[in-house]
């Protein structure tokens, strides 16, 4: 019978069982995307129209990078560009989180949940990220 004691794993770089087995609390399966995503929101200087590079996309939300401010709790309205198919996808949803871009020092990237979606188009998120996990896969 095998027993593991240690609490810190040496050849885990000092790391503990907990975070070596750390499950994925995502509820969605996300994909690469190279889509464009125009969004709409309010801020302090009023509404607020841009453009950005979506970094993933899942049935439940996605992630884009922008410059500026935004803050979590945030409703977005927002139009998913997704070319390959030549389809517009209407959304609305809430900034969840902002973390830190790689490597540019001004941007930052925005995790932002569904609200209110279609049900045809969430079928449609929902075949394109089956057909595209191979290829586009988030690891």
């Amino acid at each position: 019978m095998l027993s593991l004691r240690w609490t810190k794993l040496p050849w885990a770089g000092g790391a503990g069982l907990s975070q070596i087995f750390k499950k994925n609390k995502r509820e969605f399966l996300r994909v690469r995307s190279h889509n464009l995503v125009k969004y709409h929101y309010l801020s302090s200087r009023g509404p607020t129209e841009r453009v950005s590079n979506i970094i993933n996309l899942s049935e439940g939300g996605l992630q884009f990078r922008y410059r500026g401010r935004i803050t979590v709790g945030t409703a977005v309205k927002m139009l998913i560009n997704i070319v390959e198919e030549g389809k517009q996808i209407p959304v609305l949803g809430r900034v969840k989180w902002i973390g830190r871009a790689e490597g540019r020092s001004r941007s930052v990237r925005v995790g932002v949940s569904f609200m209110a979606i279609e049900d045809e188009d969430k079928n449609f998120i929902r075949r394109f990220i089956r057909h595209h996990k191979k290829e586009f896969l988030f690891k």
